[in-house]
């Protein structure tokens, strides 16, 4: 009898034990970003979201690496590169107990003609009142002797040097020309501008 009640006495306080223990932390995702290329991305945003859109989490991704550790239940999204050119949506993620998943993300960079650094572009696109594109636009400056010519879907690219300003003449038969004036006082990347040209009539 008192071995059994002796018996029962350690069963009980395993038991007790056992509940006592705390549980392991664990970290939810965990994503390695790189370029194409394969190398680490530097540092680049990411954003975590709910299955209704709404941004729960945010984090920054350091040296290709970034982690969320914890989140609610259901389906969730994850944006890598934020608004920025290419980025990356993982789409279905959801927490998984004790499980640690790494997601490997390839964000390709953007090239941009601004980069060179050197210069402000212009992008424009030209189209008439009822917003058809115009081809064959010629494109004339103050400063640049040549001119360009517009595609067959109305798009031009020319550049202002830093320190200077340009205005920028838009001209095709049967249409009135239309100016833009545009200055460069510091690199600024890329200006996309609309142009549209009134028939004459």
């Amino acid at each position: 009898m008192t071995r059994k009640i002796f018996v029962g006495c350690i069963l009980i306080a395993i038991l007790v034990l056992s509940t006592q223990l705390p549980a392991q932390d664990f970290c939810g995702v965990k994503l390695m970003v790189t370029t194409a290329e394969g190398r680490p991305i530097p540092v680049a945003p990411a954003e975590l979201r709910d299955e209704s859109g709404r941004v729960v989490a945010r984090t920054q991704i350091k040296s290709g690496k970034a982690e969320f550790c914890d989140f609610g239940f259901g389906l969730h999204s994850i944006l890598v590169g934020g608004g920025q050119c290419a980025a990356v949506e993982l789409k279905n993620v959801r927490l998984r107990f004790g499980l640690l998943q790494t997601f490997q993300v390839v964000l390709n960079l953007c090239m941009d003609y601004g980069d060179q650094g050197n210069a402000c572009f212009a992008y424009f696109r030209v189209s008439s009142e009822s917003g058809e594109p115009l081809s064959s636009v010629n494109v004339s400056s103050q400063t640049i002797s040549d001119y360009s010519v517009t595609d067959r879907y109305g798009r031009v690219q020319t550049a202002v040097g830093i320190g200077k300003k340009d205005v920028f003449q838009f001209t095709k038969q049967g249409y009135r020309p239309e100016r833009f004036s545009m200055s460069c006082d510091s690199f600024k990347g890329t200006e996309e501008k609309s142009i549209i040209l009134k028939k004459i009539k």
